[in-house]
C-alpha cells in the first residue's frame, strides 16, 4: 500500500514537472479596426437614425484575394457576417469596427467605396495590426488606439 501511495505522488510530481516544462500555448489577435465617419458639418454619419447616414444594410465589405480579386465578405457563421459591426462607442459617437483582411474595400453606399490598407503581422503567438492606410493616407502608424475619424 505504501509503495501504490509514493508511486502515485511521484507519478503526479512527474506530471506536474513535465506539465511545467511544456511550452505554454498563446495567441493574441489584435486586428480590429475602429473608425468614425462624420460630415463637414460634424455630423455622425453612422448614425442609422439620420436620413444622411450610411446604413449597415446598405454598407458593403470585400478584401482582395490571393488571385487579386475582390471577395464580398459576408458569412452567417461569424458572428458579425460583415465583418464589421456599428455600435455606440464610449465616446457616445457611431463607430464602425471592422475586423481587416489586409486590402479591405468599403463600399459605404452606390456611389461612395474607400480602400483600406493594414499591414498585418503574424508571429509566433500573435496577429497585429501594425498600421492602416485610408484611400492611400497613413491613419494609423501603431501608436495609440487604432481608432481614426473619416470626414465625408
Amino acid at each position: 500500500m505504501k509503495n501504490i501511495k509514493i508511486a502515485s505522488i511521484l507519478f503526479f510530481v512527474g506530471m506536474i514537472l513535465l506539465d511545467c516544462k511544456r511550452q505554454k500555448e498563446c495567441f493574441f489577435l489584435d486586428t480590429r479596426i475602429d473608425i468614425q465617419y462624420k460630415d463637414n458639418l460634424g455630423r455622425d454619419l453612422l448614425d442609422s437614425s439620420k436620413s444622411y447616414a450610411f446604413k449597415y444594410d446598405s454598407i458593403k465589405h470585400f478584401y482582395k484575394n490571393a488571385n487579386n480579386q475582390l471577395v464580398e465578405v459576408y458569412s452567417l457563421s461569424m458572428d458579425y457576417p460583415k465583418a464589421f459591426v456599428i455600435h455606440l462607442d464610449a465616446d457616445s459617437i457611431y463607430t464602425l469596427s471592422l475586423t481587416p483582411y489586409g486590402t479591405d474595400i468599403l463600399q459605404l453606399n452606390s456611389s461612395i467605396s474607400d480602400t483600406l490598407i493594414s499591414e498585418i503581422v503574424n508571429n509566433t503567438c500573435s496577429t497585429i495590426t501594425e498600421k492602416v492606410w485610408y484611400n492611400g493616407v497613413l491613419v494609423y502608424d501603431g501608436n495609440g488606439p487604432r481608432k481614426f475619424v473619416i470626414s465625408k
